[in-house]
């Protein structure tokens, strides 16, 4: 157990069974705002990063994308949850629970409610999209 995060390993494996096995549900479907990269959430939580990878193995706090040969991807979502020692609603987003309070909370806490109200914003994936924002986000222009 690591430092003063020790207290998140105990949480979670003293709940009588053992951490859920299958995260097929973590950050699907995939939204651009819920996602970060390791490095983005070690700086913003202070926790190494190979502690954020095994927790994101071990916990479903993200996904390898693209056939597992990318880095991690993080679920701010989850990562929230966890942190919190929120295991409910951690189970329940496992489970594909979005738009149930104990889990849509958790996206308004991180400042990404709007991925509730749709099945596809373009703000999530504007590169893919070949859309570009300008500055202050009051218009959209097609980018060439």
């Amino acid at each position: 157990m690591e430092g003063t995060f020790g207290h998140f390993y105990q949480a979670f494996d003293s709940q009588g069974d053992k951490p859920m096995s299958d995260y097929s549900k973590v950050l699907v479907p995939y939204r651009g705002l819920e996602a970060m990269s390791i490095q983005q959430a070690c700086h913003v939580t202070g926790i190494s990063e190979s502690t954020l990878r095994r927790w994101c193995a071990d916990y479903g706090l993200g996904r390898r994308i693209g056939a597992n040969v990318r880095p991690w991807t993080v679920s701010r979502v989850a990562l929230a949850m966890f942190l919190a020692n929120d295991r409910k609603a951690l189970e329940a987003y496992h489970n594909g629970v979005r738009k149930d309070e104990i889990v849509a909370r958790y996206y308004r806490s991180e400042g990404i409610g709007q991925l509730l109200s749709g099945p596809f914003l373009i703000s999530d994936c504007p590169s893919r999209l070949g859309i570009a924002f300008d500055d202050d986000a009051d218009r959209v222009n097609k980018s060439t």
